[in-house]
């Protein structure tokens, strides 16, 4: 059968450099330019679909997570970071398999396996719909078993020897004495100046966060300030602490690398082991520096069941909703009452008034 028309099409190159090409016939024009746009939309595909991941996954953090905060990005570049021995694979040859065993090789951390499930989750399915693949190998991966941790608190005890240690610098003290006293977020403590205290209040307005090693200032975590009172044994520190820059952090008159706050922050959490273990270290489970802040929360919470303290004032000291603030302290009145049960009794129950239950 004759064709009233044909085309030579150019698909490209091949691995020696010569040129691919490939001539299409049809009875009409329109055809002939349909048959050439299936042609290059399947050559197209067929080099796209061997694109290394590392080249993919640089194409799909500009399109979804470069206008991220500097905070998040950083999080989720270490999320990433399990799939490199995958990088210089085509990504069509990245099998359901491959990831599980990646998942598997974080199966003692749960939450490091979850984050990395959920970046491969989001890669390949992007992948799918820019159709560089045809099936989603992340369907079916298998995780482990997601275990409630309680958070961490310091009792009243370990927070009066914390209180009293005396090997820490002016520096380090002025940082743990905020976490202390007004649980602040780390990031937020780093961001303190001088400016922001007046009339026995201080301001809480910014945070300091690292794009790599460097300090970048920006918005607390909700983007809303906060006026808090500030403790008379708090102000006490501060009266005669030394320092003269503006920002309270700060080395030679710049805020703190990353570094330079990472030796902070493990030069206080190693004395706070020291002086509630009397061991050297840290090797008291589920201690950070968030402790400090969790702690001051769950005083708060206390403080709404017993005085006329508004959960809705108290989230807002901590940079809560109310709604988080109860969802994640709440609980700790829930142990509370079942001591008080147990240790006050319960109503004997006669046989009569059990109800009946079926037999299985």
């Amino acid at each position: 059968m004759g064709y009233k028309y044909s085309k030579q099409i150019s698909l490209g190159y091949n691995s020696e450099g010569k040129r691919i090409r490939k001539r299409v016939y049809a009875n009409s024009e329109q055809e002939l330019k349909r048959k050439e746009k299936e042609l290059l939309m399947q050559a197209d595909q067929a080099l796209t679909s061997t694109i290394p991941l590392e080249d993919y996954i640089d194409e799909w953090w500009e399109a979804y997570k470069a206008n991220l905060s500097i905070n998040t990005q950083t999080s989720y570049r270490q999320y990433l970071k399990p799939l490199e021995p995958l990088y210089r694979r085509p990504i069509n040859s990245i099998k359901r398999t491959d990831l599980q065993r990646i998942l598997n090789s974080l199966w003692g951390s749960p939450s490091a396996c979850r984050y990395a499930h959920k970046m491969m989750t989001q890669i390949f399915k992007a992948a799918v719909v820019d159709a560089l693949i045809t099936v989603n190998p992340t369907l079916g991966l298998t995780l482990p078993k997601r275990q409630k941790q309680e958070k961490r608190i310091f009792t009243d005890a370990e927070l009066d020897k914390i209180k009293a240690i005396d090997t820490l610098t002016d520096q380090e003290y002025l940082f743990m004495a905020f976490e202390i006293y007004l649980g602040l977020r780390p990031e937020e403590t780093r961001a303190l100046c001088r400016s922001d205290i007046k009339d026995g209040y201080i301001t809480i307005s910014k945070a300091v966060v690292y794009d790599g090693s460097a300090p970048v200032i920006k918005d607390t975590k909700t983007g809303a300030h906060r006026r808090l009172p500030i403790p008379d044994a708090l102000q006490s520190i501060l009266d005669v602490f030394k320092g003269t820059s503006l920002y309270f952090f700060t080395r030679n008159g710049k805020l703190f690398s990353k570094g330079e706050y990472a030796r902070l922050s493990a030069h206080i959490l190693s004395d706070v082991n020291r002086v509630l273990s009397g061991t050297d270290g840290l090797k008291l489970s589920g201690i950070s520096m968030y402790t400090f802040r969790h702690t001051r929360a769950t005083q708060l919470y206390y403080l709404t069941q017993t005085t006329h303290l508004s959960t809705k004032a108290a989230a807002a000291y901590m940079g809560h909703s109310e709604m988080m603030f109860l969802k994640t302290y709440s609980h700790i009145d829930e142990s509370r009452n079942e001591d008080e049960i147990l240790r006050n009794g319960v109503p004997f129950i006669g046989q009569d008034n059990l109800k009946s239950v079926p037999e299985v």
